[in-house]
């Protein structure tokens, strides 16, 4: 006969290959969501990161052309380059040591410059340089030196004899403004290198380096010993996106074919492509800690059913199936079901480990999904500040949005001494405030408090970190007058005010303000998204104030061209305006359908359609002059023939305006009808001769 199992045998087996699926499944959901959540963390990690060496590397820049053009202002270097420009010093020779002494201080190896070149404006050529090897060659056709003649320059990373370079140009101008030599500064890349690698080694997989259009580091890999930069060439994944202008994050093999996630960012400006990698392995770790810790709770929760279900065969039959009732449906994703078990024995202590696995999971879901839905409305209503076109809009777009997500906002801005606070929008009701006010007896119109050194707020601006505070009033009292600072926890109970996030507004290092969020609900990982939209605001302020100035300017030009164009219209004399070559009349007033008496349509049609009305005895004459036109030498008198074959004097003249550079950009002139004086001349001619 087959042995048969016993029933608690049988109910046990039963019992424990249930509780494996239902583990089983719990954890897959879970394992799966913290893999989600873990690699959306790293994605936003790394693009920080890349954010982060982008902007250290283009102030990096920044300040290597601001030195190059502080240099190119050295008034002993400038008094030395205009001598030499004069012919007092043809050679440089007689100040050349002063003029490498002074350039000697900037450079160095272990300083930002290398090394300092003076080059002739005109031809090209080094006349002086720290590095002996580099005088007396010619520089003509390098783009620093043919920008830099114009005005601060930057010439990106490139493959040069002694290996990779970068330069920086400015020109070095006289006193009067005349162009007397163009200094070059030769930038050590070993800074773009620790900038670029800075931080990699808090992972033992993370690798960051900059990639040009040719495909070629530009930076030293982590991971390649070898020299590399501008030497070896690497087409990986995100470095083929990157390239065709994009920015993003990907799971991709590395230059090594090691699997990583990594964050290329395009950075247009330089023609780079900056990437930042961590090993997928090393980077998804946590997630393995977590399914071993996951499968051993699992294991011992299914032992603990084992040893209940043969223990208590008998007496748990009912419980049981209550039990694997409630477990499928934590099984099937729904978390905030719960096990309903009236004992307090085993099955019930079981119950209860579910029902806390599931309320914990239920839980860190449902934060999960809020800051998603958080970050979600924030980066819409970012859309919606970025589009705004005043300080008054934006703030009211603030508002708005901060509204809809049931908290409220105020905005703070620095005074121009940037030691005081200034409150420049609340969406308070006006009811809270007025208790509030008259609580206090101080007004929200207009208030400001200030910043004092070392105070929470201080801190806040100086050190620009964005700070989560429960509960709120202790930091809310410091910007209260110290005798209503005891009022600070009714005013806060009054505003509602139980948390709050002070957020920075900061726009290319500069801060400008305080954004601050208050809430029932809020929490510190609210922080990030409350981050991104601080700086969002701040962009968009400053993108509004950018946009206002610009829009006087254009009002300013405005008024100034119909004021000019009311004074060219309204004299009797026909004023023009063209190119130097005059390749096309550019401007021509009415009083020159007077004076020819033929349409000014026909001369825009036609620059050169008014010599045909020029006497034929003139007009070669007055081709003559046109030849001198581009050089901005113009001065004739000439007869025209009218269409009543009237026939008048012009006398016709040009005058240049030039650019910064001394070129010629137009040709502005008045032709003067003179024949009153020049029949007045003859008449008084004859009356000579006779």
């Amino acid at each position: 006969m087959k042995p048969h199992l016993t029933i608690t045998a049988r109910l046990a087996l039963v019992f424990a290959l249930f509780a494996a699926a239902l583990l089983a499944a719990v954890g897959v959901l879970a394992y799966h969501n913290g893999r989600l959540a873990l690699e959306a963390s790293i994605a936003a990690d790394l693009r920080a990161i890349a954010h982060e060496k982008q902007a250290a590397f283009e102030e990096w820049v920044r300040e290597q052309s601001a030195d190059v053009a502080t240099i190119a202002t050295n008034p002993d270097i400038v008094r030395h380059l205009a001598a030499h420009r004069m012919g007092e010093s043809p050679a440089l020779t007689a100040e050349h040591a002063d003029v490498l002494g002074h350039l000697q201080h900037w450079v160095g190896a272990d300083q930002s410059l290398l090394a300092l070149l003076i080059l002739d404006p005109e031809t090209g050529q080094v006349i002086a340089a720290t590095d002996p090897q580099e005088e007396g060659r010619f520089r003509e056709d390098r783009p620093y030196f043919i920008y830099g003649r114009q005005g601060p320059y930057v010439q990106n990373p490139y493959y040069a004899f002694a290996g990779r370079a970068m330069e920086a140009a400015a020109p070095v101008r006289a006193s009067d403004g005349r162009l007397v030599g163009v200094l070059v500064g030769r930038l050590n890349l070993a800074e773009v290198d620790a900038i670029i690698g800075r931080g990699t080694a808090g992972y033992t997989t993370e690798d960051a380096y900059l990639v040009n259009s040719a495909n070629l580091f530009v930076t030293q890999p982590r991971f390649i010993a070898d020299p590399a930069a501008l030497q070896r060439g690497v087409r990986t994944a995100p470095v083929e996106r990157c390239l065709a202008g994009e920015s993003g994050v990907i799971q991709a093999g590395d230059y090594r074919g090691a699997a990583t996630i990594a964050a290329y960012l395009w950075l247009p400006e330089r023609r780079l492509c900056l990437v930042v990698t961590r090993g997928l392995a090393e980077a998804l770790a946590p997630t393995r800690a977590f399914g071993l810790t996951l499968a051993q709770m699992s294991l011992l929760a299914l032992l603990a059913a084992v040893a209940l279900a043969i223990g208590l065969a008998r007496s748990i039959t009912g419980p049981v199936r209550q039990l694997m009732r409630g477990a499928a449906e934590i099984g099937q994703g729904n978390l905030a079901h719960r096990i309903q078990v009236s004992g307090r024995d085993e099955i019930g202590q079981l119950a209860g480990a579910f029902n806390a696995m599931a309320a914990s999971l239920h839980h860190s879901l449902g934060e999960t999904a809020r800051g998603h839905r958080l970050m979600f409305a924030l980066s819409e209503a970012a859309q919606a500040v970025q589009r705004a076109r005043t300080p008054e809009e934006i703030y009211r777009v603030v508002g708005d949005e901060v509204d809809r997500l049931g908290y409220h906002a105020s905005v703070f801005a620095l005074d121009k001494s940037q030691m005081y606070m200034v409150i420049s929008y609340l969406t308070w009701r006006s009811g809270l405030l007025e208790i509030a006010e008259k609580l206090t007896g101080l007004s929200a119109q207009g208030y400001q408090y200030p910043l004092m050194p070392g105070g929470f707020f201080h801190r806040i601006i100086v050190e620009g970190k964005t700070v989560f505070c429960e509960p709120a009033a202790d930091s809310f009292a410091e910007a209260m007058p110290k005798p209503t600072r005891p009022l600070a926890g009714q005013l806060a109970a009054i505003l509602g005010i139980r948390q709050a996030i002070y957020a920075p507004l900061t726009v290319s290092g500069e801060r400008i303000g305080l954004l601050t969020v208050t809430g029932a609900d809020l929490t510190e990982a609210d922080v990030p998204a409350m981050t991104t939209f601080a700086n969002q605001i701040a962009i968009a302020l400053e993108n509004a104030r950018l946009y206002q100035e610009a829009h006087q300017r254009a009002e300013a030009l405005r008024e100034s061209e119909e004021r000019f164009r009311q004074m060219a219209e309204n004299i009797q004399e026909v004023f023009w305006i063209s190119p130097p070559d005059v390749s096309q009349m550019l401007y021509l007033s009415p009083a020159f359908e007077k004076v020819w008496g033929r349409p000014r349509a026909s001369v825009y049609e036609n620059p050169l359609s008014w010599v045909e009305a020029i006497h034929l005895d003139d007009r070669d004459h007055v081709l003559a002059a046109l030849a001198e036109h581009a050089q901005g030498k113009y001065d004739v008198e000439y007869r025209i023939v009218c269409p009543d074959d009237a026939v008048r004097w012009i006398h016709d003249r040009g005058f240049p305006v030039r650019d910064a550079a001394g070129q010629i950009t137009r040709m502005v002139g008045i032709a003067e009808d003179i024949t009153g004086r020049k029949e007045a001349e003859q008449a008084l001619q004859r009356r000579m001769n006779e």
